[in-house]
């Protein structure tokens, strides 16, 4: 994260090392933990979800029916089906 970069840089060059930093540090590692926590939860919810390519019916999409037409097709010897 970038201001963990910044705060490292800061107290390796020593120009500040007061209460101040450190209570900015252990900010940080709060929101750290919330920012990790949040992307492992979008992680995992776009896990479950279907793909695009992969549709699922739901009970509002129509299912085919006896009487509905289905496309025709040829088999290996040539022969249409219905």
């Amino acid at each position: 994260f970038e201001l963990e970069t910044q705060l490292i840089i800061v107290e390796e060059l020593s120009i500040d090392q007061g209460p101040e930093t450190q209570k900015i540090r252990k900010q940080l590692v709060v929101e750290q933990k919330m920012i990790n926590t949040l992307i492992n939860k979008l992680k995992a919810v776009n896990s479950q979800q279907p793909t695009a390519n992969s549709q699922q019916p739901t009970a509002n999409s129509q299912q085919p029916t006896a009487n509905s037409h289905q496309p025709s097709t040829i088999n290996k010897k040539g022969i249409k089906n219905e």
